[in-house]
């Protein structure tokens, strides 16, 4: 996944409001289940089945968070990120 790919979009009230195939590759959920969704709900569920998700999370992925204007609409941006891992 490339770095700066939009992952998904929250809208102002919290709600997914678009969840791209990078997200789904990322998370192991599909747009159908992820859009409409609070972030509050989205991340209890990871939390909650954290060792299924975990496991497609590699060390060095990250991800960026960033406000968006959409019309006249804040959106927050989830994009990937990379950090270089050292040793």
């Amino acid at each position: 996944m490339p770095t700066g790919d939009v992952l998904l979009l929250v809208d102002e009230s919290g709600r997914v409001i678009e969840w791209g195939r990078p997200a789904e590759e990322l998370f192991g959920w599909s747009a159908e289940e992820a859009v409409g969704q609070s972030v509050t709900a989205f991340i209890r569920e990871l939390v909650a089945d954290g060792k299924r998700r975990r496991e497609s999370f590699s060390d060095a992925a990250a991800v960026l968070v960033k406000p968006a204007l959409r019309g006249t609409s804040v959106v927050w941006q989830m994009l990937a990120g990379w950090l270089a891992v050292t040793g």
